[in-house]
């Protein structure tokens, strides 16, 4: 979790300048950082401001001993250490910001508190509030951000054209690659030929009548969707599922129909339904076609934003003083 709070903070001081960079230090290695982290806090170490102390002097960012480190010092470090990167990033923002209002790009604040939700959730359960903190980060500055790079992933789908979905179901039956010790989904130890007889064994339940969600509660071994009558959920090409899964998946073409023959993976057969598609589905499966269309929007925007940005750069007239 700190992983991702902590690329936040770095793309938050590449986008948004000075502010976020203004206390960089000298670089430590990793023994030091941990000598440095682990240290008991004593009467003489860093401590912050307490009612005791006399008021900050004008001008003043700390004392050390009786001597003061000036703003203008910190003000010039911050300077050196991030002028380069914070003007690039002033500048992509503003060639966003034209962009956007070019195109008509709006961004709501629905929209950036819904980004903020969605990273809220992954750093979890670090809060966000923490999160901020320990990187000295503002949530002003975070919300900018969120702001400018929805503003780019909208940029970046212009012209995308929405792709086919489909909610299925699936019977997965496993059989054993290597002995079945890297198998993606364990089952039983199992040869190809004995996997196919099972698979043709569940063909004819279907054939008889047997409806496909009580034959998955017997014969899938997916532990993810067998409890669940096979919904896989949301497919589509390029979702992060086996790639010969989400075609199969996105040929079916009407309600209750099985892929004709069983669809191979690398430790196992698959007999797939359609429950519904993109075009054709029920209102209460709303939330499931949100959810995987904004991860299609994520993914397809995220291949796409560095063009982007190139290209506004390239038809810009820049002059930047700090970049030499």
């Amino acid at each position: 979790m700190t992983l991702k709070i902590a690329a936040l903070a770095i793309s938050i001081v590449v986008v948004s300048g000075i502010v976020a960079a203004a206390c960089i230090a000298e670089p430590v290695n990793s023994n030091q950082a941990t000598a440095a982290q682990n240290a008991p806090v004593t009467a003489g170490a860093q401590v912050a401001p307490s009612a005791q102390d006399p008021p900050q002097p004008p001008g003043a960012a700390a004392i050390v001993d009786g001597v003061t480190i000036t703003l203008d010092e910190v003000k010039d470090r911050a300077f050196q250490s991030a002028s380069r990167k914070s003007v690039q990033a002033l500048i992509d923002n503003m060639l966003i910001d034209q962009a956007a209002k070019k195109a008509g790009i709006v961004v709501t604040d629905a929209e950036v508190e819904a980004e903020t939700d969605f990273i809220r959730k992954s750093i979890a359960p670090q809060s966000l509030a923490d999160g901020l903190k320990e990187h000295d980060l503002t949530r002003e500055l975070f919300d900018d951000v969120r702001r400018h790079n929805i503003e780019l992933d909208k940029l970046a789908l212009i012209g995308v054209k929405p792709v086919k979905m489909a909610h299925v179901r699936q019977i997965f039956v496993h059989f054993s690659t290597n002995g079945g010790a890297i198998d993606a989904v364990p089952g039983p130890a199992r040869t190809q030929s004995q996997a196919l007889a099972v698979v043709k064994k569940i063909q004819v339940a279907l054939k008889a009548g047997h409806k496909f969600e009580d034959l998955a509660k017997r014969y899938d071994e997916d532990p993810s969707t067998k409890d669940k009558g096979g919904d896989a959920g949301v497919v589509y090409d390029g979702a992060a599922t086996d790639p010969t899964f989400n075609l199969a998946a996105v040929a079916l073409k009407n309600k209750g129909d099985v892929t004709p023959t069983p669809v191979k993976s690398d430790d196992g057969y698959r007999l797939v339904q359609l429950v519904s598609t993109s075009d054709a589905h029920e209102p209460g499966e709303n939330p499931l076609y949100d959810d995987a269309t904004g991860l299609w929007k994520r993914q397809q925007a995220n291949l796409r934003i560095h063009g982007v940005l190139l290209d506004l750069r390239s038809k810009a007239k820049i002059v930047n003083w700090l970049d030499h």
